[in-house]
């Protein structure tokens, strides 16, 4: 680009990108394809819930995870799995890759799905915990879902991009969930980040037929450390929006 600007000078001049704003709105043939990618997430977590034991590795499990989704026809699966100790917060990593750390019972489990089917993507998130449930983590899953559930209400035809992630903002913040940047996900299709752009500043409207995942960044209480508990892929609708992928959004117990 750099070689080819200095060269042609004003001769060389930038154009809008075509291709990405048709590849904003999905066909129905193209959301079905994004439905059977979401359906293979929803498998690897599932995977996830049956295998996980005390005493494996976050590989182990991952791997577990991975191999199920291509098994049933994906053309690229990827999780990464973080864990740590119950809620000492300043003491857990749960922004870590699969990792070869041994699973404990009542650790905290965060994982994240990037699914590959015909072409077309799905990335979701879930966390929860190993073997027994953790009501601390409860308490901020159930506010970060109640944020989440704030923003998805503001999927409307015609309302700004940006009310998804100020809605979120405004409920998580004041219940002692601090939000990590402007952006709270991406649009999603043939590539894993595309247009819309989901920011707060976005004016863009939304239009039925849109795909994006929603996944606010938030901070652990004491450490500040990155927390993405949840994560959903959403078909913008002529009367609102269809959640892609069907695992529970609440937390999971594994194993």
């Amino acid at each position: 680009y750099e070689t080819l600007a200095r060269e042609l000078g004003s001769h060389f001049a930038r154009i809008p990108d075509i291709v990405a704003q048709l590849r904003t709105l999905k066909s129905p043939a193209e959301v079905a394809l994004m439905r059977r990618a979401a359906r293979l997430s929803d498998l690897g977590f599932q995977t996830m819930l049956e295998v996980a034991r005390p005493g494996m590795r976050g590989i182990e499990v991952v791997a577990e995870m991975e191999r199920a989704v291509r098994l049933q026809g994906a053309d690229h699966a990827k999780y990464w799995m973080a864990s740590g100790p119950p809620p000492d917060w300043a003491g857990t990593w749960l922004d870590l890759k699969p990792h070869e750390r041994v699973l404990q019972e009542g650790d905290l489990m965060a994982s994240c799905s990037y699914v590959l089917y015909k072409g077309y993507w799905c990335h979701g998130h879930r966390t929860g915990t190993l073997a027994v449930p953790s009501p601390e983590l409860d308490r901020l899953c159930t506010v970060a879902r109640e944020a989440q559930d704030a923003g998805l209400a503001e999927i409307k035809s015609g309302a700004p991009i940006g009310a998804i992630g100020r809605a979120i903002r405004a409920h998580a913040e004041p219940r002692g969930l601090g939000i990590q940047g402007g952006r709270y996900g991406h649009g999603m299709g043939m590539d894993y980040a595309e247009l819309p752009a989901l920011a707060e500043t976005t004016t863009t409207p939304i239009e039925p037929g849109m795909t994006f995942v929603v996944h606010a960044s938030y901070e652990l209480p004491e450490s500040g450390k990155m927390f993405v508990p949840l994560g959903d892929v959403c078909h913008a609708t002529s009367d609102g929006f269809e959640l892609l992928m069907e695992f529970p959004r609440t937390p999971f117990v594994a194993g």
